[in-house]
């Protein structure tokens, strides 16, 4: 659990850090940083997809790959509009934002305002942010394995993100790093189950569904119209489905 911890605590100082900083920074100087951030993980989620459709033709998936992505994210999609997990996200930040926030609007007058928690939205984007890359499935497992060099690097990289975000979005971004302690924590707890199971053909698709996750949240901090994310989450579950169907027929 230690290379989890470490990654956890890196997000929680850099936050404290990334906000104390953030008052010092012109709403210039804080709208282009976010934008420049935006632009990175938009790069990184393009890079992801592509790596990730890349290794996903060489495997089980072949000619199919293409297809089973966007079938993995169309009717994953789907599953999550219909759990209402964006709904949901957004409801947990508001809670805590009500919890330990003063200043905090009732959840009634929000949805009344069609307005959205600052707290709620830094939550919900550093924790998609955070998790959705196959390199905290990855680490994860090679931590419940005694390796924890590629968790100390993911570390490294969400502690810089939480340091830029916590400037934009404030102290939900702290929250992510209960996310990840979470979602990480479980899969190395696990991992000793889950490692002959999640072979290199599941981990190809999870990086390609999570790149284009984390596309999402580019464009979304790059002030377009916004992508809901969270309801895309069900098709990581469906793409590695698929890699066990077709291992079994293939």
């Amino acid at each position: 659990m230690l290379g989890v911890l470490l990654n956890a605590l890196a997000i929680l100082l850099l936050t404290v850090v990334g906000k104390f900083l953030g008052k010092i920074f012109t709403e210039k100087l804080k709208d282009t940083t976010f934008k420049a951030l935006g632009l990175m993980i938009l790069v990184i989620g393009i890079q992801m997809a592509l790596d990730g459709m890349s290794k996903m033709s060489q495997g089980v998936y072949g000619d199919f790959a293409s297809i089973v992505l966007v079938f993995a994210l169309v009717i994953g999609t789907i599953f999550g509009v219909y759990l209402k997990l964006q709904e949901g996200m957004y409801n947990i930040g508001v809670f805590f934002e009500r919890k330990f926030s003063k200043q905090a609007k009732s959840v009634t007058s929000e949805l009344a305002e069609g307005e959205k928690s600052s707290f709620a939205s830094g939550f919900v984007a550093a924790s998609v942010i955070f998790c959705a890359g196959a390199m905290g499935v990855l680490g994860s497992i090679q931590a419940g394995l005694g390796d924890h060099s590629t968790l100390f690097l993911k570390a490294a990289l969400d502690g810089a993100t939480a340091l830029i975000l916590a400037a934009a979005l404030g102290w939900g971004v702290a929250l992510s790093a209960l996310s990840v302690l979470v979602y990480q924590g479980l899969i190395v707890i696990f991992a000793s189950l889950l490692a002959p199971f999640i072979s290199p053909d599941m981990v190809a698709g999870i990086g390609a569904v999570g790149g284009v996750m984390i596309m999402g949240i580019g464009f979304n901090m790059l002030g377009y119209k916004e992508i809901p994310i969270m309801p895309m989450l069900p098709s990581i579950i469906l793409v590695v489905a698929a890699a066990f169907i077709l291992k079994l027929f293939v």
